[in-house]
C-alpha cells in the first residue's frame, strides 16, 4: 500500500514540474534573464495648434518680357497702314538675366492633426530685392502700292520686386519628431515696372529716287510707362519641420511662386528658406 502511494506521488510530481515555470511567469511577470520581443510604440509629436516664426534664406528668379512693349507700340501706331502690314507692335522681346537676392520674413499658421496626418493653413511674408531689365531693337522695310515703309522699333523694360506674400494650405505626415509637408495656394507680389518704347517710321514714294523729295510721311514717337501695383499669382512648395521642444520647431523649405502677368512680365520665383517658430 505504501509503495503504491509513493509511485502515485512521483507520477504527479513529474506532470506538474514542467508547468511550474510557466505558472510562475504568469503570476510574477518575466523572470530575470528573459527577453520580451513584442512591438514598442513610438511617440507621436503633437503639431496641432497655432504657430508663429521667422525665416531667412536666398531667392532666385527668372522673368520673360515677351510682348511687354506691345501696348505702347500699338498705341503709337494706331490706325496706321504700316502696323497693319508689318505688325510692328509684335516685334520686340527683350531678354533679361536671372534675378538673385537674399530674403527674410515671417510666417504664421494653424494645424489640425488626425493621428499622424497634419492639415492646416499658413500665411507668410518675405522681403526681397529682385530687379532686372532688358532691351531690344528691330528694323524692317516693305513696299506696297509704290510706297516704301521703313520702320524701326526699340524699347527697354525693367521690373523690381520688393514684397512677396502667400496664403497656402498645408498637408503633412509626422515621422517621429519630423513633419514633412507640401503646400499650395495663392501669392501676391508688390512690384514696379518701367517700360520705354520708341518707333520711327518713314513712308517714301518708291517711284521717286530722290531722298529729299520722296518722303510722304514720318512717325517718330517715344512713350514711357511706370506702374507700381500688386500682382496675383500661384504658390506651392515643400519642406520639413523638426520639433526641438514641445513648443519650438525649426524648418527648412523650398517655395515656388509664379506670376503670369506683372504688367507684361512673366515671373517665376524660387525661395529657399530656413526658419524657427514657436507653437501655442
Amino acid at each position: 500500500m505504501r509503495a503504491r502511494y509513493f509511485i502515485s506521488t512521483a507520477i504527479l510530481a513529474a506532470l506538474i514540474a514542467p508547468a511550474a515555470p510557466a505558472m510562475a511567469a504568469d503570476i510574477f511577470g518575466p523572470l530575470r534573464g528573459t527577453q520580451y520581443g513584442g512591438p514598442t510604440m513610438k511617440p507621436v509629436v503633437s503639431w496641432e495648434g497655432g504657430y508663429f516664426g521667422g525665416t531667412a534664406g536666398a531667392t532666385t528668379s527668372n522673368v520673360s518680357f515677351s510682348g511687354s512693349l506691345s501696348d505702347s507700340i500699338a498705341f503709337m501706331l494706331r490706325n496706321t497702314r504700316v502696323n497693319d502690314l508689318m505688325q510692328v507692335d509684335q516685334w520686340l522681346a527683350p531678354r533679361t538675366s536671372a534675378m538673385n537676392s537674399g530674403n527674410f520674413g515671417m510666417f504664421a499658421g494653424f494645424n489640425y492633426q488626425i493621428d499622424e496626418a497634419v492639415l492646416g493653413f499658413e500665411a507668410d511674408y518675405s522681403r526681397v530685392n529682385l530687379s532686372t531689365s532688358g532691351s531690344d531693337r528691330m528694323a524692317r522695310r516693305t513696299t506696297e502700292d509704290d510706297i516704301l515703309y521703313n520702320a524701326v522699333a526699340s524699347g527697354e523694360v525693367g521690373v523690381q520686386i520688393r514684397d512677396l506674400m502667400s496664403l497656402r494650405a498645408r498637408a503633412g505626415y509626422t515621422m517621429g519628431s519630423f513633419l514633412p509637408f507640401v503646400t499650395g495656394g495663392l501669392a501676391l507680389a508688390s512690384y514696379t515696372t518701367v517700360s520705354t518704347a520708341s518707333v520711327d517710321v518713314v513712308e517714301r514714294d518708291a517711284t521717286n529716287p530722290d531722298p529729299n523729295t520722296n518722303v510722304l510721311g514720318v512717325i517718330d514717337e517715344t512713350e514711357t510707362r511706370r506702374k507700381r501695383r500688386i500682382g496675383l499669382g500661384l504658390a506651392g512648395g515643400a519642406g520639413v519641420d523638426a520639433a526641438i521642444t514641445e513648443n519650438l520647431f525649426v524648418r527648412g523649405e523650398w517655395q515656388y511662386l509664379h506670376f503670369p502677368d506683372l504688367n507684361g512680365a512673366n515671373v517665376n520665383i524660387h525661395n529657399f528658406r530656413a526658419g524657427a517658430a514657436v507653437k501655442f
